[in-house]
């Protein structure tokens, strides 16, 4: 059964350790339009990491940031984000004959390759699966688990703020859904994920990985080449300002995730550091002086300063593709990366990455499967701003792609 139809529009509802975002869409006949959207600064110690410190404070911050939203909401059916710290994401291969092709039997052998992958009792978890390709016999399924812990929390909390829930999901399929065209995803229906280290995924794999002077050792055997025309592989880096994340985006599907240890906040603290100014001042001049380098005032020492941390994010990007290519993928494969998060609109951020990795490096679009040019008549507070504005500022939008993509979900969904 679809969840959605014609007599609710459920929004998209972000919550992350630092602010709650909130998005609204409208189907017209000139495409899907922003019909309202807000954002509400949350105080250090509601949330840490995921996980929930403060319930009731959680509680009272969402009701203020549904009540303030300009245009009203239409519904109090919402879509909401689980921390990616407390999910699990794994691409298996399962093979399947005869009789055993229908939902309930492929289920029944999800439920029983699952224990070799997922270290929590059935019983503890909410899971779900869905069939990404399939050649003869054999079927790879994308599986995603929850703690049901977790799942009852955010579920409590949403329920006390006076809202419905009708669906759970996880960020990084949620900024996917809004800065891949529509017509580029396989499926539809999301499922949970997780952002997990190198080792957790070797563990999972049940295949060490080899490093040798700090490198990933390629496999030995020979790779298939594909097509220089083919479609390249995504690496979608979700650079945020207190925390950022990568995902593989591949046949039309997510393959692996990852968190990364460098965010926007890391660098302005450099800043801070290095110069003994506020964090307020740090991140003026972060903004102010980006990459260039050199500026009105001669060599840009703020580049020289913030070189150390885009380093170290540099490695992890790197790190990542590596492991990718030698552990999960069979091809001599090209890669393109998708930048987006609040923080991944430092000016120069692309030419720098696109340099020091030798790939192309592109700034995403998180309103791609939206028609901005209806967005002209929307009037809301931009509480951060303290002002009225008619759209979302150009400088916030990218912090807005996981709201964008879970209140598109509604309009991506297919009964499967």
């Amino acid at each position: 059964m679809a969840l959605f139809n014609n007599r609710f529009i459920p929004f998209g509802l972000d919550i992350s350790d630092k602010s709650i975002r909130i998005v609204q869409l409208l189907d017209t006949p000139q495409g899907l339009k922003l019909h309202t959207w807000n954002k509400l600064n949350l105080p250090d110690g509601v949330l840490i990491k995921g996980d929930v410190k403060k319930p009731d404070k959680l509680i009272e911050l969402i009701k203020k940031a549904v009540q303030e939203t300009r245009p009203k909401l239409k519904d109090r059916y919402v879509v909401v984000d689980l921390p990616e710290t407390k999910t699990f994401l794994k691409l298996i291969t399962l093979e399947v004959v005869g009789e055993n092709k229908t939902k309930e039997k492929i289920n029944e052998m999800v439920k029983k390759e699952m224990q070799f992958h997922i270290p929590l009792p059935l019983q503890e978890i909410v899971y779900d699966w869905q069939v990404v390709n399939s050649c003869r016999d054999n079927f790879d399924i994308l599986l995603g688990v929850v703690p049901q812990k977790t799942i009852t929390e955010f579920s409590s909390i949403i329920s006390k703020s006076g809202l419905m829930a009708s669906a759970i999901e996880i960020e990084a399929q949620s900024i996917i859904r809004a800065i891949v065209d529509k017509e580029e995803h396989y499926y539809a229906r999301p499922l949970l994920s997780k952002e997990y280290n190198f080792n957790d995924i070797a563990k999972a794999l049940k295949k060490p990985i080899k490093i040798k002077g700090g490198e990933i050792k390629k496999p030995e055997k020979e790779k298939i080449k594909i097509e220089d025309n083919g479609p390249p592989v995504n690496i979608i880096v979700d650079f945020g300002a207190s925390r950022s994340g990568l995902s593989i985006w591949d046949d039309k599907t997510i393959k692996f995730t990852s968190s990364l240890q460098i965010s926007g906040n890391h660098l302005t603290k450099l800043i801070v550091k290095n110069m003994d100014v506020k964090f307020e001042q740090a991140e003026k001049l972060k903004i102010s002086s980006g990459l260039n380098l050199v500026t009105s005032n001669g060599k840009n020492k703020i580049r020289e300063i913030l070189l150390p941390g885009l380093k170290k994010l540099v490695k992890e990007i790197s790190k990542a593709q590596d492991f990718y290519s030698s552990q999960l993928d069979e091809r001599e494969t090209k890669y393109e990366i998708l930048l987006t998060g609040g923080s991944s609109n430092l000016t120069g951020l692309p030419e720098f990455l696109s340099k020091e990795l030798n790939t192309l490096v592109k700034i995403a679009n998180p309103l791609i499967n939206i028609n901005s040019s209806l967005t002209e008549n929307i009037f809301t507070k931009d509480l951060s701003e303290k002002d009225q504005t008619k759209k979302i500022p150009d400088s916030q939008i990218h912090s807005f792609a996981t709201a964008i993509g879970l209140a598109l979900r509604p309009f991506f969904i297919k009964d499967i």
